[in-house]
């Protein structure tokens, strides 16, 4: 419950059309706590072999997380060739990186060089398995299935 009133809260914030330097602070902490709630379930393993940057690449919409199915599309990950990485959380678009190391994907979401009180923002996953177009990821022992579109 806690988890699906956070989600409304962050959607509510990130309708309002104002872009005060306040809202794009709450953006960063609200995809951070969204984030997070998604990773904090299960945690599983299934063989992380074959996983490279070609078969990364595309959009990936997170479809579950928690054990429990997503009600929307508008939360993704595209992981495009040279590291770029654009993503989305409730709809809000922004840009980064993506490193691969075997099994471990680094995801760096780049402040916004307008804004002198943006940051950069880390994140760390296990890809617990690639097979074709679904993924399992987790951090922290909290597994969230992607499926690429």
């Amino acid at each position: 419950m806690l988890f699906v009133f956070g989600l409304a809260l962050v959607q509510d914030l990130f309708a309002c059309s104002t872009r005060s330097i306040a809202l794009r602070n709450i953006h960063h902490i609200g995809l951070i706590l969204f984030l997070s709630a998604m990773l904090m379930g299960c945690s599983g393993g299934d063989d992380s072999g074959g996983i490279t940057d070609t078969n990364l690449q595309g959009k990936w919409v997170i479809t579950e997380s928690m054990g429990a199915a997503s009600v929307s599309d508008r939360n993704w990950m595209e992981f495009n060739p040279g590291g770029e990485l654009v993503q989305a959380s409730m709809g809000t678009q922004s840009n980064g990186t993506w490193t691969l190391t075997g099994d471990e994907l680094t995801t760096v979401t780049l402040a916004d060089p307008n804004d002198p009180d943006d940051f950069d923002m880390t994140l760390s996953y296990t890809i617990n398995s690639l097979d074709g177009n679904r993924m399992v990821m987790s951090m922290g022992g909290a597994e969230m299935v992607l499926e690429r579109r």
